[in-house]
């Protein structure tokens, strides 16, 4: 078996991931008890004096509506704990009854019901004395009121040493949660980043993070290179110039350190058109590049999201890339492994996959990409400008001076280019072998102009022998003019869309029909190519809402 691997990393990685959640859903009840003392605080009253006073189980109620000065300082207090009493401190608003339910996504128009902590320098509002711990913010606006900022919240640096990283995993901040907050730029000013999230343990749900765009460079709404995790990021609307959200991008501080177990679920990942140039929405310039990065990541589950708007600028215009870098020379222990990407939508990129074998830099190695796979996953709308960017749903790039990735699994996804748009369905090289084990099964893309298409090879089955080794191409619709291109055997091919005998693709019905040519491609598991609709609006179903499935507007 090629995959043995991933099958065994998707049934370890729900293990993995059950401590976070639980650790967040302690912090959801018992940042609420009632433990501690309730202190109320007024507009402009000192919150850092307050949080140094603060016990565990305290909460500090801020006054909707009133202003705190940052940068807020979350201090590293030892806790002796009495029986039953909460380790946690609370910081909320005192209109808290007000916002939307827990697993209901807050929007900016509930910052009425809000208390603001923001920065009015380059500083951060919020940021956290090393090792700090235990802190849930529920129902906080968090903000930028200045032309720069670098980061909005920032974890996992010593203030005292003048913004130095922490250089041990124990000095990391854990067990940080951001509920239901509230955290964005302005439209004019440059804020790098929304949260870095250099910490062990980390959770932000049911967010809206917004306007977080630089002029000069990559500007993320979350960010994290310097930790451990876990890390739960669930139900937020998260929208970043540069990449909305990534790991890695900087070498990490600590030694052996790879940001791990990542659950990347139901959130709303938006670019607004009014940063792309050319648009008639177009507003200013910013470094506008993809929508998630992994650089350095391990152990990574991204599940019912939905992304929007990826278009050629600073770079082709791919959403979703999977690039170990090690950044800066002095971390070759970098890696993207176990990823986990399934029950997605993506809508309007330029194209959805690039994996990069390994660092492509000769004097800064890092180890290859390990066990991926993409199932499951919708993507409309592909490559809409069709005079930019590579077009092609995934590049895959490799040397023979790398090692190959290994194990990329790619089944049940349907991608549909704009008529007329795309070039590739697959852009492979440069040379050696790219992937060491590569299963594409059971999906239905459209091919462009070139198809699968290996650099200095034949498009299709000539240069998946060029560059794939152990690998496995079949029971795959098609779409598009194959003229020049040969196909292994059990494919089916079709002229167009209407040709593939999608039920009905006007309204979302994306099922194959009982006359399709895919019924064919059954093969041993019984299940017709393409998309598992049910599954997938089950597990994207409110998602742009920000409201749990099956909850009407």
């Amino acid at each position: 078996m090629i995959h043995t691997g991933i099958t065994l990393f998707v049934s370890l990685h729900s293990l993995a991931l059950a401590a976070l959640l639980a650790a967040c859903g302690a912090a959801t009840a018992l940042g609420a008890s009632e433990s501690g003392n309730v202190i109320q605080l007024a507009s402009g009253d000192d919150l850092n004096a307050a949080l140094q006073k603060a016990q565990p189980g305290d909460q500090l109620v801020l006054e909707a509506g009133g202003e705190f000065k940052g940068p807020v300082v979350l201090p590293n207090k030892k806790r002796s704990l009495a029986e039953g009493q909460s380790p946690w401190i609370t910081i909320r608003s005192s209109k808290l009854s007000e916002l939307p339910p827990v697993g209901h996504r807050v929007r900016p128009e509930n910052a009425e019901q809000m208390p603001v902590i923001f920065t009015d320098n380059t500083y951060p509002a919020v940021t956290a004395e090393l090792a700090a711990h235990h802190f849930h913010f529920v129902g906080i606006e968090i903000a930028s009121r200045t032309e720069k900022t670098y980061d909005l919240v920032r974890l996992g640096y010593d203030r005292k040493r003048g913004s130095v990283h922490a250089t041990t995993v124990d000095e990391l901040p854990f067990k940080i949660v951001f509920e239901r907050c509230y955290i964005h730029g302005n439209p004019t000013g440059s804020i790098r980043t929304g949260i870095t999230m250099n910490t062990r343990e980390f959770a932000v749900f049911d967010s809206h993070i917004s306007e977080i765009h630089d002029k000069n460079a990559d500007a993320q709404a979350l960010l994290g290179f310097n930790a451990t995790g876990p890390f739960k990021i669930v139900n937020n609307f998260l929208e970043g110039a540069g990449e909305n959200v990534m790991f890695g991008g900087a070498d990490p501080k600590i030694d052996q350190i790879v940001p791990s177990d990542i659950l990347i679920e139901r959130n709303y990942f938006f670019k607004p058109l009014r940063w792309k140039e050319g648009h008639p929405d177009y507003d200013r310039r910013w470094v506008v590049k993809n929508i998630l990065e992994f650089k350095c990541a391990k152990r990574a589950n991204v599940r019912g999201n939905i992304f929007e708007n990826c278009w050629p600028a600073g770079q082709s215009g791919k959403a979703i890339l999977f690039t170990p870098r090690n950044q800066g020379g002095k971390a070759p222990w970098v890696t993207v492994e176990d990823v986990v990407f399934e029950n997605n939508v993506l809508r309007n990129v330029n194209g959805f996959l690039q994996i990069i074998s390994a660092d492509g830099e000769r004097d800064r190695k890092s180890k290859s990409v390990k066990n991926i796979l993409i199932r499951n996953n919708l993507l409309l709308q592909v490559a809409e400008n069709n005079d930019r960017g590579i077009r092609a749903f995934f590049e895959l790039d490799g040397s023979d001076w790398r090692k190959p990735a290994e194990n990329v699994r790619i089944e049940h996804n349907v991608g549909l280019f704009v008529p007329g748009h795309g070039k590739s369905l697959m852009q492979i090289g440069s040379s050696g072998t790219v992937i060491d084990g590569f299963v594409f099964v059971k999906n239905i893309f459209s091919l462009g102009s070139t198809g699968v298409f290996g650099r200095d090879s034949t498009p299709g089955t000539k240069s998946l022998q060029k560059f794939m080794k152990q690998w496995k191409f079949r029971d795959n619709i098609l779409i598009g003019n194959t003229r020049g291109q040969t196909y292994p055997p059990g494919n089916v091919t079709v002229p167009r869309v209407k040709d593939v005998g999608f039920v009905d693709p006007s309204v979302g019905d994306f099922r194959l029909s009982r006359t399709s040519p895919g019924q064919r491609l059954l093969g041993t598991d019984d299940s017709p190519p393409g998309v598992d609709l049910e599954r997938l609006r089950a597990w994207t179903d409110g998602v742009d809402r920000g409201v749990p499935p099956g909850v009407n507007p």
